[in-house]
């Protein structure tokens, strides 16, 4: 059985690289392209030169057709405007599309969910094992707690993540949002300063920590009357992301169009 041909996007990047790398090691997969946008330097330099990756004779390209036509799924960390560009492509093609990039804006967001009625697309905001399961009990611990308990968000990355929240703290807030019908947007404070007055009850805080290389953490507290109740994911690397991205790309290549999650991948 022949291996899976995997194109990466954000070859220049921290999780693009890390994915390069992780196809590469594989024996399950091949790489069949890694991505930079046009006109970066790295186009059209050896894999030696830019991954220190001898033997492949593949060459970094900055044309997303090539891309795709070298490839039989795309796996894709950029920027949300290019990752929509790819998504309309995949679509095109009916390629099969894995995006872990996030910071989508609204309109980003309902390009996605057009362009992954053409093809099959895993969209995630966090690829890891770890956080999949640990968004699907935090909704059922905010069942199970109801309103006696108030709840706070806390999120830690490295200094240069574009984006804060995390796309992994935005999405656990939507949950917890969810179990008391809020509508996130409406009840998502974003730090605090100055004469706040009392917390309100319907209000999900919302803290998000930039510096050096932290991997990633995200917390839930539920806060109680004398009791405090804590949920904590953290990445000692971007390793658990990585493998997710891998066990996404061989699961959404044979599936039929449309936009599936982590936890249809992992079978939750």
């Amino acid at each position: 059985m022949s291996m899976l041909k995997v194109a990466v996007s954000g070859a220049a990047g921290r999780m693009g690289g890390a994915v390069i790398h992780a196809v590469h090691e594989s024996p399950d997969f091949e790489l069949g392209a890694a991505l930079v946008r046009p006109g970066h330097a790295w186009a059209g330099l050896d894999l030696s030169e830019t991954h220190f990756i001898y033997g492949t004779g593949l060459k970094v390209t900055g044309d997303p057709q090539t891309a795709f036509d070298s490839s039989d799924v795309f796996i894709d960390f950029s920027e949300p405007e290019a990752s929509v560009e790819f998504a309309q492509t995949a679509a095109r093609l009916g390629r099969p599309l894995v995006t872990g990039t996030t910071g989508f804006s609204p309109e980003q967001q309902e390009a996605l969910r057009k362009y992954g009625q053409g093809c099959p697309m895993v969209w995630a905001s966090n690829m890891s094992q770890g956080v999949t399961v640990m968004m699907s009990l935090l909704k059922e611990m905010a069942q199970f707690l109801g309103d006696d308990f108030e709840v706070e968000v806390l999120e830690a990355y490295h200094g240069l993540k574009n984006d804060a929240p995390s796309g992994t703290a935005m999405e656990m807030i939507k949950a917890l949002a969810s179990v008391h019908d809020w509508r996130a947007e409406e009840v998502s404070k974003y730090g605090r300063h100055g004469f706040t007055g009392p917390r309100p009850h319907r209000e999900i805080g919302v803290h998000a920590i930039r510096g050096g290389d932290l991997a990633g953490e995200n917390s839930v507290m539920f806060i109680g009357q004398g009791e405090r109740l804590e949920m904590t994911y953290r990445a000692q690397s971007r390793k658990p992301v990585v493998q997710g991205a891998l066990k996404a790309a061989a699961w959404v290549a044979g599936q039929a169009p449309g936009i599936y999650s982590m936890r249809d991948v992992i079978g939750l």
